[in-house]
């Protein structure tokens, strides 16, 4: 029901107006709450159990292993830091050309393009602060991505063409 309040409204349509202003108010600060608390709940960092390791020179890296959809989504974002014998594995079923984005990480990464365990590309991200958030695409068809902290590929010497072996590890 609509009500509009001229000047010389009575005192009764007043408050009836003013009672539905009010609710309407109440029920936007209820809403914008409920977005806020739910946003909340999906700004937790994702943390995957270990599940391979990779041997490069004389460090072995950890690594948490991004199989499905989502996980690959959520990746590492909203990580406050890692590790710096830390990484994430992204794995795909299928090969072909990839795109990562830095939006809602927090730490800059170096990412590796890889192909059957060939590296393919390098690239270095910076956290993305506000949209729109480049992309770091591959040119290559691959099929595996790793992340590790920014500067750790130029520390291990890893160069394009370089072969990688990931091993499960027991949980």
């Amino acid at each position: 029901m609509a009500i509009s309040i001229s000047p010389s409204a009575k005192p009764r349509d007043r408050r009836r107006w003013l009672h539905c202003v009010s609710r309407a108010i109440l029920a936007g600060i209820v809403v914008s709450i409920l977005v806020r608390v739910t946003n909340a709940s999906t700004q937790t960092a994702q943390v995957l159990p270990v599940t391979a390791q990779v041997q490069i020179g004389q460090q072995t890296i950890a690594l948490e292993v991004a199989k499905t959809p989502e996980q690959r989504s959520r990746g590492l974002m909203y990580r406050t830091e890692l590790a710096s014998n830390r990484g994430m594995l992204f794995l795909f079923e299928t090969t072909e050309p990839l795109s990562f984005w830095m939006k809602n990480t927090l730490i800059p990464l170096d990412i590796v393009f890889l192909k059957d365990g060939e590296v393919k590309q390098i690239a270095t991200a910076s956290p993305c602060h506000k949209s729109p958030c480049p992309l770091y695409s591959s040119k290559a068809s691959v099929n595996q991505v790793l992340e590790l902290p920014a500067g750790k590929v130029q520390e291990l010497g890893i160069k394009i063409g370089d072969r990688l072996s990931f091993q499960e590890v027991d949980r």
